[in-house]
C-alpha cells in the first residue's frame, strides 16, 4: 500500500510521462513499464498503483482515453490539454 505522498508522486510520474510524449498515447501496462525503466519513481509502484494514478488523473481531466481503431482490448491514454497546461504551470515539464 502506498502512502498518500507516494500516490501523488505516482500521479505526477504518469502525467509527466504522458505530457512529454504528447500527442502519443500509451496503454496502462506500457506506462507502468516505462516509468519503472526510466526510474521516474524512487519506490516500487505496482500495476495497480499506476492504474489508480491513471484513473485519478482521468477523473481530474488531466488524462484522456484515446479511442483508436484497434483490434485488441487495450485502452490508450494521452495527456489532455488541461493536463499539459497544469504540468507546464507547475513546472513539471
Amino acid at each position: 500500500m502506498l502512502t498518500p505522498s507516494q500516490k501523488e508522486q505516482a500521479r505526477i510520474a504518469v502525467l509527466v510521462y504522458l505530457v512529454e510524449r504528447h500527442p502519443l498515447s500509451f496503454d496502462n501496462v506500457t506506462i507502468a513499464r516505462m516509468i519503472k525503466r526510466q526510474n521516474l519513481l524512487d519506490f516500487h509502484a505496482d500495476q495497480d498503483a499506476i492504474n489508480s494514478a491513471i484513473a485519478m488523473l482521468k477523473s481530474a481531466a488531466f488524462v484522456e482515453t484515446v479511442h483508436e481503431s484497434r483490434l485488441g482490448s487495450t485502452t490508450p491514454y494521452a495527456a489532455s490539454a488541461d493536463g499539459i497546461i497544469y504540468a507546464e504551470r507547475e513546472g513539471l515539464v
